[in-house]
C-alpha cells in the first residue's frame, strides 16, 4: 500500500509578507481629507495624480467631497511672522556663514514676479479709485507695464558700460552697499519707531521738496495695520497707502539708521510689490510715487541713473500739463497741489541735469505756470487760498512752504545761470549779466527766514541757505576772474564769496544732521582753490585774516573728509600742495605757475590737470607724505579743527551781502600776467592712478544736495 504524497507548500519569503499594492501603485497622501475618510477615521489619499477623487470613494462608488480649508482669525499675521522670523534666523547665518547653500533660494529672493504678472493682467483700480486729479485719461508713450518693469529694476544691481554713465546715486553717497542681501519680509517698525521716522523724513523733505500730502500719510499711518501687509489683489487706493508707507520707512532708515530695523532696500522692496499699480493711472499719483522713488534713489547703490527717474517725473507733470497755467478748471486746492508737483519735479531736474552735464527736460522758457503759494499745506478751504493768491501779501509767519519756496526760487535762479554760462564767459557780454545775477540773488539771500524758535515747522538751517547762496555767487562770478586784472571788482567779489563758503561750509557739514558726501568735496575743493587763484592774482584782495581762517577751514573739512573716505585723501593732499604753492610767494617758480594752470583748468570744469599733478607728486615721493611739513605755510599748517562759533564774516564793508560791490563793477579787463594761465597745460590725458577724478563724477557747476 502506498502512501500518497502531499506536495508541500513553499515556505514564503520575508518579501512577501507585506501586502503588495496593485500594479506597484504609489500611494498619494491627500493634505486635507475628505468628509467620508474624516467620517471613517480612513487614510485618504489618491491612486494617481490626475485622479480627483480618493481611493477609498473610488472604490466605494461614494461622491468624494473635499471641503475649503477654513483659516482661523489671524491665520495671515501668523504666516508673516513665521516668515520673518525666518529672514532673521537666515540674516543671521548669512553673517555667520555667507556660502552657506540653503541662503541661495529664498534670502534673494524678491517676490515680486508672480504678483507683477497678476497685477499686470487684472489691474485692480478703476476711474472712482484714482486719487483726485484731471489725468484719468492720458497717457504716456510709455505703458505701465513698461513703466513699472523699469522701476522694478532698481532693486537690483545696474551693470555700467561707461564710467560717465555710473549712477549718481553713488557720488551722493559712496558707503559701499551691504554686501547681505535684502530681507523679503522686513521687521515693521513698532508704533513709536514709525512715528521717528516718518517725523525724520517730514521734517527732512517737506522744506526742500513738498509733494506729498503729509495729513494724508499721517492718516494711512495711523491705521497702518489695513495697509502694510496687503497684496497686489487688494484694491487700488489701499495700495497706494501701502507703497507710501514702506517707502517711507525706506528712506527714514536711508536718513537716520536705527537698530533693530532692516536696510532701506529690504522697505523699498517691499513698497516695490505694489510699483505695477500704483503707476498705471499716470496722473499725479503716479507722479508723487516718482518723486518718492527719485528721492530714495540719492542714496541708494542699486537702480537705473538719477536722470533717468528725475526726467521720467518730469516728462509725466509734461503730459498732465502741470507745467501750463491754468490749463484746467480746477478747484484751488488742486491747483495747488498740482504746483507743489510739478516744482518739486523741476528742482530734481535741475539738480540731477546740471550735475550729470546733460539737458534739461523742459526749458525756463516754456514754463508759465505759478510758483505755489507760501500758506501751510494742511489748508483745504477753498476760501482761504483764493485769498491768499489774490492777495499776494507777505504775512511774516512761516509755513511748512516757506523753505521749500526758497529753494525752488534758488534753483530757478542757477538754472538761468547756467542757460546764460556761454555769454558770462564772454567779456563783452558778462558784466551786464553779472550784475543782474547777483542782484537778484542778494534779493533771495534777504529773504532767508530768521531761525525759528520752535522746531515744529521744516526748515533748512540759516547757515545751509546762506552757503548755497555764496556758491551760487560763485558759480556767476568764476568765468569772469580767469581774465580779471589785479584791480577788477569781480576779484575781490569772487575772493569774498569763496572765503565765506569755505567757513560757511565747514559749520554746514559739522553739523550732526549732514551726511558727509563726495559731492561735499567737491563743493569744498572748488572753494578752496578759487579762493588760491584770487591769492594769486591780488595777494591783498581781501584782509590777510580772513583768507588764513578760510583756507584753514578748507584744509581742515578736507582732512576730515579724507578720514572718512579713502578716496578723499588724494585730494587733500594736492590742495595743501596748492596751498602752500600759491602762498609761499614764489611768483617765478615753475611750480607754481603750474598750479595756477591746474586750478584755472578746474575754474573751466577740467579735472584731468588736477589728477596729472597729484600724479607727478607722488612719483616724486612714493614711500612717504606728498607734503614736507617743513614747508607748509601758517595757512596750512595744520588743519583748523571744528569749532562751535559761527564763522567770522570777513571785514569788508558788506557784512551780509554782496551788494556794495555791484555799483563798482567795471567792463573786464584782460591782464597780460594772467592771459598765459587761461588755458590748461598741454592737453596730456595721464594716467588717474591715486586720485580718481571719476570719483567725482559731476559737472563743476556747484549743485545742492539731498542732505
Amino acid at each position: 500500500m502506498g502512501q500518497s504524497s502531499t506536495p508541500s507548500s513553499p515556505v514564503p519569503s520575508a518579501s512577501n509578507n507585506k501586502r503588495s499594492r496593485p500594479n506597484n501603485s504609489t500611494r498619494l497622501r491627500c493634505i486635507n481629507a475628505c468628509n467620508r475618510c474624516k467620517m471613517k477615521k480612513l487614510k485618504c489619499f489618491r491612486l494617481d495624480e490626475t485622479s480627483s477623487d480618493c481611493a477609498g470613494c473610488t472604490k466605494a462608488s461614494e461622491p468624494c467631497i473635499f471641503e475649503d480649508t477654513v483659516l482661523r482669525p489671524g491665520y495671515h499675521r501668523y504666516i508673516i511672522a513665521l516668515e520673518n522670523r525666518v529672514a532673521k534666523l537666515e540674516k543671521a547665518l548669512a553673517e555667520i556663514q555667507p556660502d552657506h547653500p540653503d541662503l541661495g533660494d529664498h534670502y534673494n529672493a524678491v517676490p515680486t514676479t508672480s504678483q507683477s504678472a497678476k497685477t499686470q493682467s487684472n489691474p485692480m483700480h478703476t476711474e472712482s479709485d484714482h486719487v483726485e486729479g484731471p489725468s484719468q485719461n492720458l497717457k504716456l508713450d510709455t505703458s505701465h507695464t513698461a513703466l513699472s518693469g523699469l522701476l522694478q529694476s532698481s532693486t537690483h544691481t545696474p551693470t555700467f558700460t561707461s564710467s560717465y554713465a555710473i549712477n549718481l546715486s553713488s557720488v551722493m553717497q559712496p558707503s559701499s552697499s551691504s554686501a547681505f542681501p535684502a530681507n523679503p519680509n522686513p521687521v515693521v517698525p513698532s508704533v513709536d519707531i514709525a512715528d521717528k521716522l516718518l517725523d525724520t523724513v517730514y521734517f527732512h523733505l517737506q522744506c526742500r521738496y513738498p509733494f506729498l500730502d503729509w495729513d494724508q500719510i499721517r492718516h494711512w499711518h495711523s491705521a497702518r495695520h489695513l495697509y502694510l501687509h496687503i497684496d497686489s489683489q487688494t484694491h487700488y487706493k489701499d495700495q497706494v497707502a501701502g507703497f507710501f508707507l514702506w517707502m517711507i520707512y525706506a528712506i527714514g532708515v536711508q536718513l537716520d539708521p536705527m537698530e533693530g530695523l532692516d536696510s532701506a532696500l529690504s522697505y523699498f522692496q517691499r513698497a516695490a510689490r505694489h510699483l505695477n499699480t500704483v503707476t498705471s493711472p499716470h496722473d499725479l499719483t503716479t507722479a508723487q510715487v516718482l518723486l518718492l522713488i527719485t528721492f530714495y534713489a540719492f542714496r541708494s547703490a542699486t537702480g537705473p541713473s538719477l536722470w533717468l527717474y528725475g526726467g521720467l517725473a518730469m516728462r509725466l507733470c509734461v503730459e498732465l500739463d502741470l507745467y501750463r497755467s491754468n490749463s484746467h478748471a480746477v478747484s484751488s486746492v488742486e491747483d495747488q497741489w498740482k504746483k507743489r508737483i510739478f516744482w518739486s519735479a523741476y528742482t530734481f531736474d535741475r539738480l540731477i541735469s546740471h550735475a550729470s552735464s546733460r539737458p534739461v527736460s523742459i526749458s525756463d522758457d516754456a514754463i508759465d505756470v505759478e510758483m505755489p503759494l507760501d500758506i501751510c499745506t494742511s489748508i483745504k478751504d477753498s476760501r482761504i487760498i483764493a485769498a491768499a493768491a489774490s492777495s499776494q501779501a507777505i504775512q511774516g509767519s512761516l509755513t511748512n512752504m516757506t523753505s521749500a519756496i526758497m529753494s525752488i526760487k534758488m534753483y530757478r535762479i542757477r538754472s538761468r545761470i547756467h542757460a546764460a554760462m556761454p555769454a558770462l564767459k564772454n567779456p563783452a557780454m558778462a558784466r551786464d549779466l553779472t550784475i543782474g545775477f547777483l542782484t537778484e540773488l542778494e534779493e533771495w539771500r534777504r529773504k532767508i527766514p530768521a531761525p525759528f524758535p520752535t522746531n515744529d515747522i521744516p526748515m533748512q538751517a540759516e547757515d545751509r541757505l546762506r552757503w548755497r547762496y555764496f556758491l551760487c555767487v560763485l558759480l556767476v562770478l568764476r568765468p569772469s576772474i580767469l581774465s580779471a586784472s589785479p584791480g577788477d571788482p569781480t576779484l575781490g567779489l569772487c575772493a569774498t564769496a569763496a572765503a565765506e563758503a569755505c567757513e560757511l561750509d565747514r559749520t554746514v557739514h559739522k553739523g550732526p544732521s549732514t551726511r558727509q558726501t563726495t559731492i561735499s568735496v567737491c563743493h569744498t575743493l572748488l572753494c578752496g582753490t578759487t579762493l588760491l587763484y584770487c591769492l594769486y592774482i591780488c595777494p591783498t584782495v581781501i584782509n590777510s585774516r580772513v583768507s588764513a581762517r578760510a583756507i584753514r577751514a578748507c584744509s581742515g573739512t578736507l582732512a576730515v573728509y579724507s578720514q572718512l573716505f579713502d578716496q578723499a585723501r588724494p585730494f587733500y593732499d594736492t590742495f595743501e600742495y596748492m596751498a602752500d604753492e600759491i602762498l609761499s610767494g614764489a611768483s617765478e617758480a615753475e611750480s607754481q605757475r603750474r598750479v595756477v594752470q591746474v586750478i584755472a583748468a578746474m575754474v573751466g570744469g577740467d579735472f584731468t590737470p588736477l589728477a596729472s599733478l597729484y600724479d607727478t607728486l607722488k612719483a616724486k615721493k612714493p614711500d612717504g607724505p606728498i607734503l614736507d611739513p617743513d614747508l607748509t605755510t601758517s595757512n596750512t599748517a595744520t588743519p583748523a579743527p571744528y569749532s562751535d562759533n559761527k564763522p567770522t564774516s570777513p571785514p569788508q564793508e558788506m557784512p551780509t551781502g554782496l551788494t556794495p560791490f555791484l555799483t563798482g563793477i567795471a567792463a573786464p579787463e584782460q591782464s597780460q600776467s594772467n592771459a598765459a594761465f587761461s588755458n590748461t597745460d598741454d592737453a596730456t590725458q595721464m594716467s588717474v592712478n591715486n586720485l580718481d577724478i571719476d570719483w567725482l563724477n559731476l559737472d563743476h557747476a556747484l549743485w545742492e544736495y539731498m542732505t
